[in-house]
């Protein structure tokens, strides 16, 4: 008895110990400081959820609660994620040396939002493309990013978004493309931190 509790004592440490080095482990929880993501892992790819999502998977309804048929959501016009506040949440989140190999490694990461009638994004799914750069990042800096994203990434608003209890979107972070600079670069053409439409 005293020896099957010595090996599983050392199984638990050999398992925790895993999970401490490779935290995006098919089916283990990843745990940041506030958030725990639901980890999926596939070939190309491994997904985080916030276990806190009530939304995510929920059908979307009119404002009424009367859920929408699949060609009355795909016949609304909804808005698009600002380019402005998605670059200074990746700002706030990355240290330029981060940003750096992410841009250079041309690695991207597929959000899945929930956004509501203001363009606040409410909940988000993170899809990851798997590199030795994106694995190695914490949870808490996936943590990091969900909340600037929800702080500085906002949606334009229509009418259409209006009618609805919350919609939902994609996006693509392709790091390549951002084009973010920080302080201490030279700026050449500047970059705003919010993009206005002007009517």
């Amino acid at each position: 008895m005293k020896r099957l509790s010595i090996l599983l004592a050392l199984w638990v440490c050999a398992t925790t110990n895993a999970v401490a080095q490779d935290p995006y482990t098919h089916r283990v929880d990843a745990v940041a400081k506030e958030i725990t993501f639901d980890v999926r892992v596939s070939p190309y790819t491994f997904y985080l959820k916030n276990t806190a999502n009530e939304l995510i998977d929920k059908p979307i309804t009119w404002v009424s609660g009367i859920e929408l048929t699949k060609d009355e959501y795909n016949a609304l016009t909804l808005g698009i994620m600002d380019q402005g506040g998605l670059r200074k949440a990746i700002r706030e989140t990355f240290s330029e040396a981060e940003y750096a190999a992410l841009k250079n490694g041309k690695d991207y990461i597929e959000l899945f939002t929930v956004i509501n009638a203001d363009g606040q994004i409410l909940e988000l799914v993170f899809y990851i493309h798997k590199s030795t750069r994106t694995e190695t990042l914490s949870p808490d800096k996936y943590e990091l990013l969900e909340q600037n994203l929800k702080l500085y990434a906002t949606y334009s608003i229509t009418d259409d978004m209006q009618k609805l209890s919350f919609w939902r979107s994609f996006h693509l972070i392709d790091f390549a493309s951002l084009g973010i600079l920080y302080k201490n670069q030279d700026p050449g053409i500047a970059l705003p931190d919010s993009l206005q439409i002007n009517p």
